[in-house]
């Protein structure tokens, strides 16, 4: 009747349609949420986020970048990063605030990915800005 690897192909296309479903939920909840957060809060809110992403730990790694991303571009944040020292770039910048969240060995890579959104973010706009 069926091959398993045709019953095991249809399961697995259902699992990334149902996934693709969270995740652009996810990035459309958190463009919600960024209109009212600051850019801290978006931290906080990625690092929340990740903590209970209900998809395989790999893509919930991957996918925080998008998600600061939406929650950094809700609103304006120019002054934010008109106060940002003018040396983001690196592994070091928002280590020490990761750090004082209290990151766990799960959420430490989207709490990274949230400040390396956050000097692209600002870098970008200094570019367009200055």
């Amino acid at each position: 009747m069926f091959s398993l690897s045709a019953i095991m192909g249809v399961m697995a296309f259902a699992n990334f349609q149902s996934t693709d479903r969270y995740l652009r939920a996810v990035e459309r909840g958190m463009r919600q949420q960024g209109k009212k957060l600051t850019v801290d809060g978006c931290v906080d809110a990625v690092v929340t986020w990740r903590k209970g992403c209900q998809g395989a730990r790999v893509l919930c790694d991957s996918f925080a970048p998008r998600v600061m991303r939406a929650c950094l571009e809700a609103r304006d944040r120019r002054a934010y990063c008109a106060k940002l020292p003018p040396l983001t770039e690196g592994p070091r910048f928002g280590w020490r605030d990761c750090q004082r969240r209290g990151v766990t060995r799960k959420t430490k890579k989207a709490c990274a990915a949230a400040f390396r959104m956050v000097h692209i973010h600002c870098r970008g706009g200094r570019r367009r800005d200055g």
